[in-house]
């Protein structure tokens, strides 16, 4: 079966400060094949606008070329359901890109309970309100918001 699709990552824009400005996709995640989904990630045939990857550009202002400050870009994926935030956040991701290309000292920094770890936990259990696997795999009993 054959199929294609044009897929729009998003694009670059300068503000009037000549600041470079990058907009995300459409929230378009789909199959031009027509199969469907058998898993949560990694499925043949199917593709999202959510990306994230290393951004550079030429800028021209008033005739004059300029190099743009290279940067790592994270186009996210919505909140499922108002209050129901991703499991991981953009900052977490973006934190992550920092401690791993940019600023390897950050692993050494221990992490807070609060500020680190409990919102990836309480956000992980407001989704059994909008999935129906999140719910069912700990058995009714276990459905509990944090």
């Amino acid at each position: 079966m054959e199929g294609k699709d044009d897929i729009v990552l998003g694009h670059l824009e300068t503000d009037e400060a000549g600041r470079l400005i990058v907009i995300g996709g459409n929230g378009v995640s789909k199959s031009p094949l027509g199969t469907a989904l058998n898993n949560f990630a990694n499925n043949p045939g199917w593709y999202d606008d959510c990306s994230d990857g290393p951004v550079s550009a030429t800028v021209q202002i008033e005739g004059e070329v300029f190099d743009a400050e290279k940067a790592w870009v994270v186009i996210a994926s919505p909140a499922y359901a108002p209050d129901i935030h991703n499991v991981v956040t953009w900052y977490d991701q973006a934190r992550n890109i920092e401690a791993r290309v940019f600023n390897p000292g950050l692993h050494l920094v221990t992490p807070s309970f609060t500020s680190d770890i409990y919102p990836i936990l309480r956000s992980a259990s407001l989704l059994q309100w909008v999935s129906l696997s999140a719910r069912s795999g700990h058995g009714k009993e276990c459905a509990v918001i944090f």
